[in-house]
């Protein structure tokens, strides 16, 4: 597929805060493969084969906008479960996921075989070549029926081969564990269309310096989780009027928007971007402690689970402790 010229995101000023807490298929013309238009992303030559099927099911799709970070599922509600489906944009491929939840990003479900055909999993080195099983030695299910109906009517309307009803399947968030690449770029795409919304420039978007700071009002002790980057913090907290007549605001640049979208999906945090600023950390200090928990990298994925587990063991035991007070 060719490739258009692209600019590449600069990068962005270091925040200054203080101490805290190989397959030989033949390519097919409409498979999931996200060309890059940067150097410094992974190579490939050869477009993904998806194995094929012969589930189809019609079902009603909607859109989605790139301003929010609120995401667009198709739902079938079915007696035994309420089952999410649609499509992430995984590094340089496009992939349809399967959820019971549609909020919770960490248990969205993908197909292995397309995550292992790019080689995103990290596979066994004693691994056989007699046995499907043998290439991911972690958890893994086979899709239900609901499951594969869903997966395959996204595949069909995007006019790509749908898969084998005995597909393995990979939660996202044990994908975390066992990705070989080495920074995850996740975006999650509208039903219609979605490569369209495709971002060609992930490769330079996860260079951009931020993460998540912990803010605390001084005043009220109130805390909250922000996006930063750079020197400054996504803006969706309370200041005084008086604090914001010397604060520098800005609007995030395209580039700016899906970090901050990466960021918002991977901590599971739904904030609209649509009219979304940027305002710099030294004016919220103003009113707010302001304390880096998390720094973007390789890593961030599963620090933020980790660091999401860990509060909510303390707020449990918490509420334990205060039960029995």
């Amino acid at each position: 597929m060719p490739l258009n010229n692209t600019s590449t995101v600069s990068n962005t000023t270091p925040v200054s805060l203080p101490p805290s807490t190989g397959s030989s298929s033949s390519p097919s013309s409409s498979s999931p493969f996200v060309p890059s238009s940067t150097n410094n992303s992974p190579s490939s030559s050869s477009s993904v084969v998806l194995p094929p099927s012969t589930t189809i099911a019609n079902r009603k799709s909607s859109t989605s906008s790139i301003s929010s970070s609120s995401t667009t599922t198709t739902t079938l509600t079915t007696k035994p479960s309420r089952l999410h489906c649609g499509w992430l944009q995984i590094n340089k491929l496009y992939t349809p996921y399967v959820s019971p939840s549609a909020t919770n990003h960490h248990l969205y479900k993908l197909p292995v075989s397309l995550l292992s055909f790019y080689h995103l999993l990290k596979t066994s080195s004693n691994e056989s070549n007699d046995s499907k099983d043998s290439l991911v030695p972690f958890e893994q299910t086979t899709v239900t029926s609901q499951e594969i109906e869903l997966i395959n009517e996204l595949c069909v309307k995007q006019s790509i081969q749908p898969f084998n009803v005995d597909t393995k399947l990979i939660e996202l968030s044990t994908f975390y564990r066992y990705c070989s690449a080495n920074m995850i770029f996740v975006k999650e795409l509208p039903l219609n269309e979605p490569k369209a919304s495709i971002c060609k420039d992930w490769a330079s978007i996860v260079q951009i310096t931020g993460g998540i700071c912990r803010l605390r009002n001084i005043t009220t002790l109130h805390e909250q989780t922000v996006p930063f980057i750079g020197n400054n913090l996504l803006k969706n907290f309370i200041l005084s009027s008086q604090c914001l007549l010397t604060a520098s605001l800005s609007k995030p640049t395209p580039a700016e928007l899906e970090f901050l979208q990466l960021i918002l999906f991977f901590s599971n945090m739904s904030i609209n971007l649509r009219n979304a600023q940027l305002i710099d950390i030294e004016s919220v200090r103003k009113e707010y402690n302001v304390d880096l928990i998390l720094l973007f990298n390789d890593k961030f994925p599963l620090n933020v689970l980790n660091y999401q587990e860990q509060g909510t063991k303390k707020l449990f035991f918490q509420t334990i402790f205060k039960n029995y007070l």
